[in-house]
């Protein structure tokens, strides 16, 4: 079920960025950097510097500029200076085609607007700063009360988001108009303010003076506009319209300042409720959990001492193995089993040698284990996992193969073998119901909680994404503990409390056989059944290596008459240049789960502060991209 949740929110991602492509390269902007320097006759010397981070094979960018009515009614005119590429000059031309480099082209088209073209050659995961050096009239207005600058220095006509945008706008006669800049008060006479992106901040120096502008992201589609209001006398050669400005300047801007703060406040309230239901709701879904987890409990065992020294039950250990292990039998239970046919001279392991093919393709003698059984020992045998477990690798009337060949096996035919694994796990579940172990296996509620816990992460991505903020995401942790917690809703009998604490003793105990400094029992037969119950219960390798390596050697001495059947802890031990059988088989039933698994599915002021979202009557814009 996380895994479907994870496809889900996966998919959800993708149909959020994976737009259609356009047919054309495409280039990041992660910096732009404009310098604007207001003349003494109004006019906008600019110095724009984008910094292009390519995505794909690229002939060039280009800029458009939009030139239209300013407030007084007159046209805007735009006027391209110069172009270099990191601090290289570039080359004016009347034409070019792709593939040249180090030129740029202009055009104007019918309506005034103008087309600059950069042919500067790259490659995916290059890149270059372009700077433009160019001229506005008509940005400035000077009227009877102030001078005016209305400028969008970010056109909505960009192909892609400009990030990191700074713009800074300084005033050539402002020292020396003898007019000193005031700001901050009723009387100020330097004021400004931004239109685009909420989170766009503007800065005042009266020192310089200056007005600074900074935007994190301006995205494609969207403006960035500058207003700021002046004396006329730092623009003495611009010709001012008879005509009070100021007072509709500022009614506009605290109309537009109250929407934005608005629209700011609308979105912080917003924030805090979904934050809070990314906290409160995932926090309620935990404590359901918990709180059915605690009226739903398990018995209290019988048995609890910190150790248990004998078998936990007399049943089949791979019953015992997928009880503890709360799933399906696995690769641990069948090799349980096989050791147990062992144990109980049904089965005989041992070395042997079989024809292999080396990377070259040629044959060669290597070592190997074999299992084997005596096809009158198999007719007679009549436990069902037993069975189920021989039929994997011998089919139905083999009597012998060796560990390699099982990997083929379960390759070569892999829809059988997932048939027959599939067989030996409904008989060891079977079996274990028999056994009145589990009261409920809390598959429901866990089910339940999964689709209750995933609705929520999905929601609180999707908060995330909606406010670009990560703080709806900190409920996540309660929805994973929730799931977690509900994992853990399977309710035993009384019986299968008092087993799963005689399984954890016995477990603890052979985990800290070595440390305690205990003694094997004496009785061979126990010893043989408490390494086969190891293997079962998942006891790491370290210590069944420590268990092999405390066998008596009068138990090895008792198996020194040449018996075919080997006793559990050989399974355990090196045999010359070969891993421990243990081992290998471990690898055998980890390659054959895995292919049993995967054929399964085949398949206001004007003194600085935020942006507003008003604006759109200044002059300027357009955009531009790559080709």
């Amino acid at each position: 079920m996380r895994r479907r949740i994870v496809a889900v929110v996966l998919a959800m991602v993708c149909l959020l960025f994976c737009a259609p492509v356009l047919a054309r390269a495409d280039a990041d902007m992660p910096r732009v950097d404009i310098k604007a320097i207001v003349g003494t006759d109004g006019s906008l010397n600019v110095s724009e510097t984008r910094t292009f981070s390519f995505n794909d094979a690229a002939n060039g960018v280009y800029w458009t500029f939009a030139n239209g009515q300013n407030q007084q009614g007159a046209m805007s005119t735009t006027v391209v200076g110069s172009v270099s590429e990191d601090g290289v000059s570039l080359a004016r031309v009347e034409s070019a085609e792709n593939g040249q480099g180090g030129v740029y082209t202009v055009e104007e088209d019918v309506s005034g607007d103008l087309s600059l073209k950069v042919y500067t050659p790259h490659e995916a995961g290059d890149e270059a700063r372009i700077t433009v050096n160019y001229t506005v009239a008509g940005a400035v207005m000077a009227w009877s009360d102030t001078a005016e600058l209305y400028w969008k220095y970010v056109g909505a006509d960009w192909q892609n988001d400009s990030d990191d945008v700074h713009l800074s706008v300084t005033f050539l006669n402002a020292a020396a108009s003898g007019v000193q800049a005031k700001t901050g008060s009723d009387g100020a006479n330097l004021r400004a303010w931004g239109h685009g992106p909420l989170d766009g901040v503007v800065s005042l120096d009266a020192d310089g003076p200056s007005v600074s502008y900074d935007v994190p992201t301006v995205p494609a589609g969207d403006v960035a506009e500058a207003r700021i209001v002046f004396p006329a006398a730092w623009v003495p050669d611009l010709q001012a319209v008879n005509q009070m400005r100021l007072p509709d300047v500022l009614s506009e801007e605290q109309a537009w300042a109250d929407q934005a703060n608005a629209r700011r406040e609308h979105a912080r309230l917003i924030l805090y409720v979904l934050t809070g239901m990314s906290i409160g709701l995932p926090a309620l879904f935990c404590l359901v959990v918990l709180v059915f987890k605690w009226r739903h409990p398990n018995p209290k065992p019988t048995f609890t001492d910190e150790y248990f020294r004998d078998l936990p039950s007399r049943g089949h250990p791979a019953i015992i193995s997928a009880f503890m292990s709360g799933r399906k039998a696995d690769g641990r239970a069948l090799l349980a089993t096989l050791m147990n046919l062992c144990d109980e001279h049904v089965v005989r392991i041992a070395k042997t040698t079989r024809e292999a093919r080396n990377v070259l393709g040629k044959k060669r003698e290597e070592e190997d284990y074999e299992l084997s059984v005596d096809a009158e020992d198999r007719r007679a045998l009549t436990d069902r996992i037993d069975r189920a477990a021989l039929v994997l690798y011998l089919g139905d009337g083999g009597i012998a193969v060796a560990f390699g060949e099982m990997e083929d096996i379960a390759k070569k035919e892999p829809e059988l073998f997932r048939a027959r694994w599939k067989d030996f796990q409904d008989e060891v579940a079977a079996r274990q119901e028999r056994w009145d172990l589990v009261e409920s296996d809390g598959v429901l509620p866990f089910v339940i909680a999964c689709v209750a816990g995933g609705a929520l992460a999905v929601g609180e991505v999707a908060s995330a994404l909606y406010l670009g903020s990560p703080l709806p995401l900190i409920g996540l942790p309660l929805v994973v503990a929730g799931i977690l917690v509900a994992s853990t809703l399977r309710r035993l009998t009384q019986k299968g409390v008092d087993l799963q604490a005689r399984c954890r003793a016995l477990k603890h105990w052979l985990e800290d056989f070595t440390r305690l400094g205990a003694a094997a029992p004496g009785d061979v037969v126990l010893w043989n059944k408490l390494l086969v119950m190891a293997v079962a219960l998942g006891v790491s390798d370290r210590v069944l290596k420590e268990l092999a390596a405390a066998t008596p050697r009068a138990f090895d001495e008792a198996y020194a008459d040449g018996s075919p059947y080997y006793p559990s802890w050989w399974w355990l031990r090196r045999h010359g240049n070969m891993d421990a059988p243990i081992r290998a088989m471990h690898r055998v039933s980890d390659v054959s789960v895995a292919v049993a698994a995967g054929s399964a599915s085949s398949s206001g002021s004007g003194f600085g502060g935020g942006f507003s979202g008003g604006g759109g009557g200044g002059v300027g814009g357009g955009g531009g991209g790559t080709f």
